[in-house]
């Protein structure tokens, strides 16, 4: 799996998990050739005027580009601060469901800041209220193996009731997964 950054455009995430072939690698050999891609989706879309039209077009190629490289979307940290802002607005996490743009919601992420984690799971609580129904994951976003990282392993994972290694990903859209939050 891995993260893919959009970069400078519209500055968000997204998890790339059981994939065969690198988003990120497209991106980064032909940031030109990706560029055209956007902007025939977003000449091809309707957003509502709260939305950020070229973020929507970005969150359209990711999936389908996710789905192509045979993995499944993981939206993650929506309460992660970047830029002195949330990483993902409640409005924003609302439209890539109801557009499918997402197959799974981080419900809990590796971050010390309990109050962004208790975000992610409230918000969850709430689009569950309002019908949604999403898998969840757990994570540690950590971003390398070095033993100064190790802490972050501490704080969220996920548990998936798996048949096999091979059918993680599967068994997460089934909803066979746990978003674990480890409080002390």
């Amino acid at each position: 799996g891995e993260e893919i950054h959009n970069g400078h455009d519209c500055y968000f995430h997204m998890v790339n998990l059981g994939c065969h072939e690198s988003v990120c690698e497209k991106i980064m050999e032909s940031r030109e050739t990706v560029e055209k891609a956007i902007d025939a989706i977003e000449a091809e879309i309707e957003v509502p005027a709260h939305l950020d039209k070229r973020e929507m077009a970005w969150r359209t190629w990711f999936q389908r580009e996710i789905h192509k490289s045979g993995g499944i979307s993981i939206l993650p940290h929506p309460y992660s601060i970047i830029g002195g802002t949330y990483n993902v607005q409640t409005k924003v996490v609302e439209a890539v469901f109801d557009r499918g743009l997402c197959d799974v919601y981080e419900a809990v992420s590796g971050t010390e800041n309990l109050a962004a984690r208790r975000l992610q799971s409230t918000l969850w609580q709430e689009l569950r209220a309002k019908g949604y129904d999403i898998p969840i994951v757990g994570s540690s976003d950590t971003h390398s193996a070095a033993a100064r990282d190790f802490k972050t392993f501490d704080y969220s994972w996920t548990i998936v009731f798996a048949k096999n290694p091979d059918t993680v990903p599967e068994d997460i859209l089934a909803k066979y997964s746990v978003a674990v939050d480890n409080i002390d």
